[in-house]
């Protein structure tokens, strides 16, 4: 039962590995494979080092049916990388119409 629908899970975690958000997203990427969904998994901090891993971001970000953020939350706010992410995805997206509808998610 493979579908064309591609799942792209963003990890906020400043961890490098090892990181409760990486473990989430990880069972959860073996779950929706064995429901026939692509899926690919980007590191948000490794993506804001240089120019290119932002632009492979938001590449793949285009091409995503459903985008999961896995972060954790600091004193109730989101880790400044991800903070950072999420304002160059709105400054990328300014003017833009999406080519597809796309879903949300956040764990």
């Amino acid at each position: 039962m493979k579908t064309d629908k591609h799942v792209l899970l963003l990890i906020g975690s400043p961890k490098s590995s090892k990181s409760t958000s990486e473990s989430l997203s990880n069972y959860l990427i073996d779950q929706l494979q064995t429901r026939g969904l692509s899926t690919e998994k980007i590191h948000i901090g490794k993506s804001l080092r240089n120019s290119e891993g932002l632009s492979s971001l938001l590449l793949a970000l285009d091409g995503a049916d459903t985008v999961v953020l896995a972060s954790p939350l600091y004193v109730d706010s989101l880790p400044y990388p991800v903070t950072r992410a999420l304002e160059a995805i709105a400054e990328y997206r300014h003017g833009k119409e999406l080519k597809k509808k796309q879903s949300l998610i956040a764990i």
